[in-house]
């Protein structure tokens, strides 16, 4: 059946890059929610050792994944969830023929855990930095679900490939995002704001221009930063206690950290408390940035009580 329909796929296809092209996000809303239902229905199939081109399937979610408009892009984690679990599930019995999807599915995997990252940053649209750095729920319901839909995607990710290649996209975007200067601060530039169009596309504007004066003062290091401890707080669970590349790497920059960035203070702090079982094992060389890092975001808020 899947190879019946898999020249249907890549035709339909052809119509979802037009689309995308064209910036027509409601057709690429309306195929992309196609593609959903057909992956499902066929996942019996699509997660087995048969060979009838269903990656073909998978191959088009995964794109969806990464399409910029974030109504778009959500749609087919259910899909990936479902893949992941299906793909747990296939009988000990075939294991030559396990490895053998699991090997074909890597990529779409790791690009679906590179998307939840860009996705996981905050548009202008989103709410202020004093927002974020408050409470998630004061964002709205939208943007709350999107962001516990995306943690739950990256857990996916980690239970499909494993936590390292996980950590390993995220230890990368925290390192580029703090790069550009050996000082936080001078990575902290004002950059062109980001925010959503009517149909969700991400939009640039220049400067900054943002009716909220904090909002102008958002950097892109912030956001990647908070993104990036976001996303290393929802595959925590999966993160075994002797993890010792990318987690030690990214605590010991928690002092880097510009005071001004008080989402992404606010995230790094929600990740170290995601992680105390792991910290433990590892108090001898994280015991100092991480208590001193714990204690500026204490004393901090004590200020800012006293100043209300």
């Amino acid at each position: 059946v899947v190879a019946a329909v898999a020249p249907r796929v890549m035709h339909l296809r052809a119509a979802f890059e037009q689309a995308t092209r064209d910036g027509d996000d409601d057709a690429a809303c309306g195929l992309c929610r196609l593609f959903c239902e057909m992956g499902e229905a066929y996942m019996p199939l699509i997660a087995s050792s048969q060979d009838a081109n269903q990656l073909a399937i998978v191959d088009l979610l995964s794109l969806a994944a990464r399409h910029a408009n974030r109504r778009v892009a959500t749609l087919p984690l259910r899909f990936f969830y479902k893949l992941s679990r299906a793909w747990a599930q296939m009988p000990d019995g075939d294991a030559s023929g396990k490895l053998r999807l699991r090997h074909a599915l890597v990529d779409p995997f790791a690009h679906l855990a590179e998307a939840c990252l860009d996705h996981a940053a905050r548009t202008d649209d989103d709410g202020t930095v004093e927002d974020l750095a408050r409470d998630d729920a004061l964002l709205g319901d939208d943007f709350a679900r999107h962001r516990t839909d995306l943690f739950d995607a990256l857990g996916d990710c980690a239970f499909f490939l494993g936590p390292d290649p996980v950590l390993d996209i995220i230890g990368a975007r925290l390192r580029t995002a703090l790069s550009s200067s050996p000082e936080t601060s001078a990575v902290g530039a004002p950059h062109a704001s980001r925010t959503q169009n009517t149909n969700g596309a991400a939009v640039v504007r220049n400067g900054g221009g943002s009716a909220s004066s904090s909002s102008d003062h958002r950097t892109a290091a912030e956001d990647a930063v908070e993104a990036a401890f976001f996303a290393l707080r929802a595959v925590a669970e999966t993160v075994p206690d002797t993890e010792a590349r990318v987690v030690p790497a990214a605590f010991a920059l928690l002092q880097r950290l510009d005071p001004a960035w008080r989402a992404a203070l606010k995230a790094a702090t929600s990740a170290v408390a995601a992680y105390a079982n792991w910290l433990k094992n590892h108090t001898t060389e994280l015991l100092e940035p991480v208590f001193g890092f714990l204690v500026a975001q204490l004393e901090a808020a004590a200020a800012l009580a006293r100043e209300a």
